[in-house]
């Protein structure tokens, strides 16, 4: 097992998305700056390494590409993460079941899920009802 801080790097090997995701991002702030008369700062130019990996702070990757995490969307980046700063606390409990933990929490906040039940097919119905076309008169 080991720590992980919010602000600590982490790695990931972006895939085609990841990176149109991010170049699109970009393309938006600097039509917004140069919307407000600034010159913009220019085209997205990830700093990839020799093994194909690009850093972020946790925080960072979570905040840009965790919206883009969900089943049946294609993958921003793939599955692999690299913490080269991750702390070891106790060797004796498993790395996996302490990374899957973290994972979980940080899919639940960035997505704002909660623990209620599921709701079963009636209930989603009165949950949300469509709008009936009403006639004026």
């Amino acid at each position: 097992m080991f720590e992980v801080n919010f602000n600590d790097e982490v790695k990931v090997k972006l895939t085609e998305h990841g990176l149109s995701l991010l170049e699109k991002e970009q393309k938006l702030l600097n039509e917004y700056i140069q919307r407000n008369g600034g010159k913009g700062v220019g085209e997205y130019k990830p700093r990839i390494d020799e093994d194909g990996y690009t850093s972020f702070q946790l925080w960072d990757l979570m905040h840009r590409l965790g919206p883009y995490l969900s089943l049946g969307l294609p993958e921003p980046f793939e599955g692999r993460m690299i913490f080269p700063n991750g702390r070891g606390v106790n060797q004796k409990q498993g790395m996996r079941a302490k990374m899957m933990s973290i994972l979980q929490w940080l899919i639940k906040v960035t997505y704002g899920w909660n623990d209620q039940e599921p709701m079963n097919r009636e209930e989603r119905r009165q949950r949300v009802k469509p709008k009936r076309n009403r006639r004026l008169s």
